[in-house]
């Protein structure tokens, strides 16, 4: 299943091993069964509008990780001119995000 491979890759890429065995042997099984038995079908339009909110999502949250003081491991972003081109366009960038996303 794609979602399986999924979540553990980003469990044990993103947090610590064992915050990751937690959430992919304990917490995700127990979901799994308990979405198991749902037959809804989700229709297209709801699936492009969770996935456009997702996306502007990602955009926002990406773009304060990057910005956050060394939580990237990229120097380049810590210095003064780089974070300060980074404020003069976030309020482009949260724009964009939210015109994509429908949420303000």
């Amino acid at each position: 299943m794609i979602a399986d491979k999924v979540i553990k890759f980003l469990a044990f890429n993103l947090i610590g091993k064992e915050d990751a065995d937690f959430v992919y042997n304990h917490y995700n099984p127990v979901v799994a069964k308990s979405l198991r038995d749902i037959k809804t079908k989700i229709p297209t339009d709801e699936i492009i509008k969770m996935a456009k909110m997702s996306l502007g999502m990602i955009m926002k949250i990406g773009y304060s990780f990057a910005f956050q003081e060394e939580m990237p491991p990229i120097p380049f972003l810590w210095k003064p001119i780089p974070n300060e081109i980074g404020g003069l366009l976030l309020p482009a960038w949260n724009k964009l995000a939210s015109d994509i996303s429908g949420v303000p």
